[in-house]
């Protein structure tokens, strides 16, 4: 892979991981043959090293962004955005909601490609075989309270001017979601958790949470916590100070 490709005239990138090599191959061929955009195709993204070069490539303003992975939306979306990633616009889909590769190039084209000049460049990653666990923070819901931060045994967590993020992800211990039970806002997502579908992440459903994390939270801070809105009330709120300007 060439390290020096450049993104700054480019008006569309899609970067197509998980899946099989064969369903990546298949999906950017039949995108390049009918837009024009830089296509990716990387094995994984959830288990890409920090440093990778790819996250440099992405760190660019002038470009819309889809990413298609095997992974849900929201911890897709804060995958990207916890690299400093921050394209004009990002649009994140779980290829599982479609019965073919073929499927989702059909839907990326149809909403996405507006220059259809069938002039796509391919971009291949070499595989990255590692295996990583750890969380990813939803910034739409995290309040910075550093809850996670008094919680965790393993220092994954840092605070800086009021900004939580998770500064050393390969600390984490492999398989604990324990930190996403006792967010106060469900901000705290492990996408390859499988036994709680609301600490993968799923739409529509965020992580409540326990009596136990409510009482250690309010005794820590002196402050009452609410439970976490879903994402359907978030909808309604935002509808309403829309309609009625509140």
């Amino acid at each position: 892979m060439n390290s020096e490709v450049e993104v700054q005239s480019l008006d569309l990138i899609i970067v197509i991981a998980g899946n099989s090599d064969e369903y990546r191959k298949t999906a950017c061929e039949r995108l390049a043959g009918r837009c024009q955009a830089k296509i990716i195709s990387i094995n994984t993204l959830y288990n890409l090293p920090t440093n990778h070069e790819l996250w440099n490539l992405l760190r660019d303003f002038n470009y819309t962004l889809i990413v298609a992975d095997t992974l849900y939306p929201r911890p897709l979306e804060s995958i990207i955005i916890s690299h400093c990633i921050d394209p004009l616009e990002l649009h994140c889909i779980d290829t599982r909601t479609y019965a073919s590769a073929e499927a989702l190039v059909d839907s990326i084209y149809l909403l996405y490609c507006t220059d259809r000049s069938g002039t796509g460049e391919i971009v291949n990653y070499d595989n990255v075989d590692i295996q990583r666990w750890y969380p990813v923070i939803d910034k739409t819901r995290c309040i910075n309270c550093s809850h996670c931060l008094e919680f965790c045994l393993f220092g994954v967590y840092s605070n800086s001017e009021d900004d939580v993020r998770v500064l050393y992800p390969d600390n984490c211990k492999q398989g604990c979601p324990a930190c996403s039970r006792i967010c106060p806002q469900g901000a705290i997502i492990f996408p390859l958790y499988d036994k709680d579908q609301a600490i993968a992440g799923v739409p529509g459903m965020i992580m409540s949470p326990t009596p136990e994390a409510i009482e250690m939270y309010e005794k820590r801070t002196g402050k009452s916590i609410d439970e976490p809105e879903d994402e359907l009330d978030r909808l309604i709120d935002e509808f309403d100070k829309l309609q009625f300007g509140r």
